[in-house]
């Protein structure tokens, strides 16, 4: 039989419709596992549907306090805050015409956290709560890593040597999915964890883990993992220490500044 999973469906307070997945002691049969999901997703939708009450917020992407705003770097934020909009439009259309109501609106959160604010790197990761139409809403990230000089948008995987460009996403190298893998599955393996979790992170490979985005931090690699919603709670952030990856944080800053366009 299958561990009975319990479905808690929680509006945060900034309006993102989040699903919360916990492990609980009691046993019941696939039939009711089964049951419990189709009722659960179905309140997803029924929350989605009413996403049009607001739209969500789209903030602008944070400004550097210690890294050097350079006009090239100024130039790339404002890009990147001016794209962010355009999706937000793109959404709210897309929805109009799934629901087939001018007046609907659907959901785009964005929100950003800054990882590494130096002089010569500038890090941010963007997570995101979006639902323009479809099956049922996602969380998205974006890597958002900047050498000031240059404003190029970096991407650490190829910069630091830690993963292979495919045709939709970066394929990452043991050394850096392994400590991941890891991470997530202590993190499943805790009392806050979902125990259900742990035969597919387990079963991770290079090709079968989905897009992640990844930032420099202080205190190591953040690399955030995109799921579909069904398994997300199995997901999410994790840091890898740089020293598990044979990295310093000097080594990093040296290495992303000194990529040019």
């Amino acid at each position: 039989s299958s561990s009975r999973i319990c479905i808690e469906l929680s509006r945060s307070a900034e309006g993102s419709c989040v699903l919360a997945m916990k492990q609980k002691d009691m046993q019941c049969n696939a039939m009711q596992w089964y049951r419990l999901m189709a009722v659960a997703w179905f309140t997803v939708l029924a929350f989605a549907a009413h996403a049009g009450d607001a739209t969500g917020r789209v903030q602008n992407i944070p400004r550097p306090r210690n890294s050097v705003m350079t006009p090239a770097l100024a130039r790339k934020l404002a890009a990147w805050d001016r794209s962010q909009r355009q999706e937000q439009r793109a959404c709210e259309l897309a929805y109009r015409e799934s629901r087939n109501d001018r007046a609907a609106i659907g959901l785009y959160d964005i929100q950003y956290k800054v990882l590494l604010d130096t002089p010569e790197v500038f890090g941010v990761l963007m997570a995101g709560d979006v639902y323009c139409g479809g099956a049922h809403p996602e969380t998205i990230y974006a890597g958002l890593t900047f050498p000031t000089r240059s404003g190029t948008l970096l991407n650490p995987v190829r910069a630091l040597d830690l993963g292979i460009q495919s045709a939709h996403k970066d394929i990452l190298k043991a050394t850096l999915l392994g400590p991941v893998r890891e991470l997530l599955l202590q993190r499943n393996r805790g009392p806050d964890g979902t125990p259900d979790c742990i035969d597919l992170l387990e079963s991770l490979t290079p090709e079968s883990v989905g897009p992640a985005a990844v930032v420099p931090g202080r205190d190591g690699l953040h690399v955030a993992v995109k799921s579909s919603r069904v398994v997300a709670s199995c997901f999410g952030e994790v840091t890898v220490p740089y020293q598990r990856l044979q990295l310093s944080l000097g080594t990093v800053i040296q290495r992303l500044s000194g990529n040019r366009d």
